[in-house]
């Protein structure tokens, strides 16, 4: 990137121009490649078993249980 061109002409600059949109494409089809696989399970949706589900279903159960008893708690703390 620190490096000087020398352009002889504007068709040199076209070129080099089309090279850098080439170059800005490919690296933003990356980065959109690797931000959906940062924050998407891979897998299929279907292949989730019955007790997976119930597993999920008293996970998701458990912490929500946890975050009130933890609002209950600073409430009685700090209502005064």
């Amino acid at each position: 990137m620190d490096e000087e061109r020398a352009y002889h002409s504007i068709d040199d600059m076209r070129r080099r121009r089309k090279q850098l949109k080439k170059e800005i494409a490919a690296t933003e089809k990356e980065i959109s490649h690797l931000w959906r696989n940062l924050f998407h399970k891979h897998g299929r949706k279907g292949s989730v078993s019955r007790m997976g589900r119930i597993g999920s279903v008293v996970s998701t159960g458990v912490s929500v249980v946890d975050g009130a008893l933890l609002v209950w708690k600073l409430y009685r703390r700090f209502k005064r």
